[in-house]
């Protein structure tokens, strides 16, 4: 078994005295956390569900590279690493040059672990778009791969440019020092099994741990099992006491008739009740949709399953009713939705600058993912308004946590178009009369009647 120590919950003051120490014991690495600068006003967090960040921006944070080359002279076995480098804020040329010296000076114990990032002000600080966060990481880490591996290289891509250089000397570690993505977004794990040598992943408690495990193939393991244990316990009983299982089947003959015409729902519920445990069309936790009632599935046992709807209302459904009708289960093979939001200005106002603050307003919500990118449509000129969507992809649970995210989202246009002086519009009719003498008015008092 190989232990590490992040570095990242400790005082500084302790950094020296911890690293010395895990040296000595036999550690097999060290990690210290990263960032470049933290804006005053910043919010989201690395740990999914989480809204605030997990750290004050008066975090004390030292040049990773540099002050990893400093343990370095003051150890001579345990490995070093980075959790995570925000390797998209910098230029190649910077992120390869402070791996390069680290490996050297430690004499091949570097370890690089790279991010895009969770703190998108972080990047609007840096003068960059947060947006693009990923796609700079994936050309950045191509061009340090390049540049730790090639005798010459040229880049000309979306973010660098540059003609022929030479970069030496490489690294001691071939073909470079080990690259480790972290983050457990859906993108994250997709550029660590594409671009990685490893993963390095969120600190867990045990219980975080298990919170992490896909809690519906679990309980459909165990409810499999025990129905297995069941059946087996049964036969066995049976041996132990010699009774065989023919001396059931005229018994059983004769039962089936009797009782199979009104145990048919029970036996039906029963299969059925199997087959969402073998096939998961469904499973515990998942958000499903049953005509018209949205809940969480709490229960899937062997007549009914159990939903508890956002009010804390429990729905027992039969289970056959999940395999005989349509049922939209909202978060099946993830937890990733599409949400659509709308919204309508009035006619004059000016179009671009709406596209801007609606997409600025989607962009400003921590819970909306970068990739898919979200995008604003201009959908059509209506009858009393020009009518605007966006469409972008989150993480839900509950139907309560996807009405939060639109609230908050709409909250924010509104401010955003108050600011700008943009209408909200709503429904209007204009009447125009076309009369070729004067109308006539009269005005009635009880039963007197004046002209």
């Amino acid at each position: 078994m190989k232990l590490a120590l992040s570095l990242g919950m400790l005082h500084p003051r302790a950094f020296l005295e911890v690293t010395e120490e895990a040296d000595r014991l036999g550690f097999e690495s060290i990690w210290l956390p990263e960032h470049l600068i933290f804006p005053v006003d910043m919010a989201g967090s690395p740990h999914p569900g989480d809204d605030h960040p997990p750290v004050p921006p008066s975090t004390p944070v030292f040049d990773a590279f540099a002050y990893l080359s400093f343990l370095a002279g003051r150890t001579g076995r345990i490995r070093l690493g980075t959790n995570v480098y925000l390797l998209g804020l910098r230029h190649p040329f910077v992120a390869a040059r402070a791996v390069q010296t680290l490996d050297l000076v430690s004499g091949g114990r570097a370890e690089v672990g790279v991010g895009a990032g969770w703190l998108r002000a972080e990047w609007t600080a840096a003068g960059l778009d947060p947006r693009t966060r990923g796609r700079r990481l994936d050309e950045a880490l191509g061009v340090c791969r390049r540049l730790w591996t090639e005798e010459v290289v040229e880049h000309h891509g979306e973010f660098f440019d540059f003609g022929p250089v030479m970069f030496e000397p490489k690294p001691v570690q071939k073909p470079h020092p080990p690259i480790h993505v972290g983050g457990e977004s859906p993108a994250a794990l997709r550029r660590a099994a594409r671009l990685g040598d490893g993963w390095y992943g969120l600190g867990h408690t045990p219980a975080s741990a298990r919170a992490r495990v896909d809690e519906g193939a679990a309980h459909a393991y165990q409810s499999l099992g025990y129905y297995a244990l069941l059946a087996i316990a049964f036969i066995t009983a049976l041996r132990i006491v010699d009774i065989p299982l023919t001396a059931f089947a005229v018994v059983g003959g004769a039962l089936a008739i009797g009782v199979g015409f009104g145990s048919q729902n029970v036996v039906n519920n029963f299969i059925s009740g199997l087959i969402l445990l073998a096939e998961r069309p469904i499973k515990r936790g998942d958000l499903v949709e049953l005509e018209g009632t949205y809940g969480n599935v709490e229960r899937i046992g062997l007549r009914s399953t159990r939903v508890r709807t956002g009010d804390n209302i429990h729905v027992i459904v039969p289970n056959s009713a999940f395999l005989e009708n349509r049922v939209v289960n909202w978060t099946h093979n993830d937890r990733q939705v599409r949400i659509r939001i709308t919204v309508g200005v009035v006619y004059g106002s000016p179009t671009r600058q709406v596209e801007k603050l609606f997409r600025q307003a989607i962009d400003e919500n921590p819970k909306v993912h970068d990739r898919p990118e979200p995008i604003v449509l201009f959908n059509e000129f209506g009858d009393n308004s020009l009518n605007f969507e966006a469409r972008f992809w989150v993480n839900i649970r509950s139907l309560l946590e996807r009405l939060r995210i639109e609230s908050e989202i709409r909250y924010r246009i509104d401010d955003l178009f108050r600011e700008a002086g943009i209408v909200i519009a709503f429904p209007q009719r204009d009447v125009h009369l076309d009369v070729v003498s004067p109308i006539p008015v009269r005005l009635l008092n009880g039963h007197d009647e004046r002209e």
